[in-house]
């Protein structure tokens, strides 16, 4: 059979199309019709699917306008399942209402679907097929069906994992699908709190309900929740996976203070990441992005360890929430650079190893020796370059050790103006300098820090306690 091919938008950046999925049940073949219309003449008069991706490769056939079009196996389940047996039914679907073979068309359209989720009537958000049949008290009691009901466990770790939060945070209304059962967002919300005791199948509800607590901050935002801190949202939802690592970065812009940011999918994901770094440095006077960085063995190689992988599933990251008052290290010092921020890769886009970048701040403190979980940590302060110290602090490291196997005799921590954490260095050497690597960030469970999270340090210069000094970073 001839396969569909797309007509071109008329209006990519005003208009976008919409399924008509035609009445079917069982396993009659799923058809419908793709439809160009005008989104603000479409408010609450379709529905927003949104689901996992699951397997990429489309394996299931279905018929748009009589032509063949090939689909992921997910994706052809959750049409089956919701489309009406005896009327049309009206849906935003972004694998088919996108030609996801334009980068152009990609590009503005992606730009569009906070709107689009705005104006949907619902969202229906798609789990999968039940793979687990329970017909338990405490299910029953959760979600009030008398019937056997089917668990959604498996299928939780993959529902808030992938990029689906924009979805969730716009929507008026949502409806979650499980094979042939269907909870509102009120009632499935709840589950985590009620099954926190359950065991086997249900104790992925676990990890969810620490992200149905984040969406419903955001969601009771509305509407300022269209202007959230870009780089806050990004380590929120860090854990959060997409087929496409560049979604990691478009998914949030909706939401987001980064409107400026465009989205061009004729980009490779790097090119992406460092746009975000433009916006970081040359408008909001931030390098918070440097307590990013810290996943180098899951980083492509050659990358520099200031360049942050915010593709990488990184469980190093710290509770560190960028704008929170408890964090200012920094105080009211913004990001200096000696010179220009450059890509740090070549016209072949390989990474340069030795690309460096050259902040401003201060050098806090020295490790003198490895230390042990569960004992204090010797560190260091001293005034500067001839490393005098005028005291020596023991931090504590009960409960959440403050070393990393890579802290030696060369390794600091500084203050680098424009973020708002301290930051642990290496020392390297290259071409014959002094240069240094990103380790991670240094603040948790640091009692001796207590202060200088606050901004002590920027503060102690002018008594003459601390030199400001530069540090290439590679």
């Amino acid at each position: 059979m001839a396969q569909y091919e797309y007509e071109t938008l008329r209006d990519a950046a005003s208009n976008s199309r919409f399924v008509s999925l035609l009445p079917g049940s069982g396993e009659d073949a799923i058809e419908l019709f793709l439809l160009e219309e005008n989104l603000d003449e479409m408010s609450d008069l379709f529905e927003a699917l949104s689901y996992c991706w699951g397997d990429p490769t489309p394996t299931h056939s279905l018929l748009i306008a009589n032509w063949e079009f090939k689909v992921t196996e997910n994706l052809h389940s959750a049409l089956r399942r919701l489309r009406f047996m005896d009327r049309e039914r009206v849906l935003w679907i972004d694998a088919l209402c996108i030609n996801q073979a334009d980068a152009n068309e990609k590009s503005k359209q992606v730009g569009l679907m906070g709107k689009i989720y705005c104006l949907a009537k619902r969202v229906l958000l798609w789990l999968g097929e039940d793979q687990i049949v329970r017909n338990t008290p405490i299910m029953r009691q959760q979600f009030g069906a008398p019937e056997v009901v089917g668990s959604m466990a498996d299928r939780i770790d993959d529902m808030v994992f992938q990029a689906i939060i924009q979805e969730l945070a716009f929507a008026k209304e949502i409806m979650i699908h499980c094979g042939k059962f269907a909870w509102s967002w009120e009632g499935f919300r709840n589950a985590p709190g009620v099954l926190k005791k359950s065991a086997g199948p249900y104790s992925n509800f676990m990890r969810f309900g620490d992200f149905v607590e984040k969406m419903d901050e955001i969601r009771d935002l509305q509407p300022s929740a269209t202007d959230l801190d870009f780089h806050r949202l990004l380590r929120e939802f860090r854990k959060s996976q997409a087929s496409d690592r560049r979604d990691k970065v478009y998914g949030l812009i909706s939401m987001s203070d980064f409107k400026l940011l465009r989205i061009d999918y004729t980009l490779g994901f790097h090119e992406v990441y460092f746009d975000v770094l433009q916006v970081l440095v040359n408008e909001h006077k931030s390098l918070n992005f440097l307590a990013d960085c810290h996943a180098p063995g899951l980083n492509p190689r050659g990358m520099p360890s200031w360049f942050p992988n915010w593709a990488a599933d990184n469980n190093g990251w710290g509770d560190f929430k960028v704008g929170d008052p408890a964090f200012r290290a920094s105080f009211d010092r913004k990001a200096e650079l000696r010179s220009k921020l450059q890509p740090p890769w070549d016209d072949k886009h390989h990474f340069i190893a030795d690309a460096a970048l050259i902040v401003h701040g201060i050098k806090l403190s020295t490790f003198t020796e490895r230390p042990t979980t569960n004992v204090d940590l010797p560190f260091k302060f001293g005034p500067g370059e001839k490393g005098q110290h005028s005291d020596s602090t023991n931090i504590s490291a009960e409960d959440d050790p403050l070393w990393n196997p890579s802290w030696h005799n060369k390794s600091i921590v500084c203050i680098i103006f424009g973020c708002d954490v301290p930051i642990g260095l290496d020392a390297v050497e290259r071409k014959g300098k002094l240069a240094w690597r990103i380790v991670g960030d240094v603040f948790r469970n640091v009692a001796s820090l207590e202060g200088y999270l606050q901004g002590k340090a920027v503060n102690e210069i002018q008594e003459g306690r601390w030199r400001e000094e530069w540090f290439t970073l590679v």
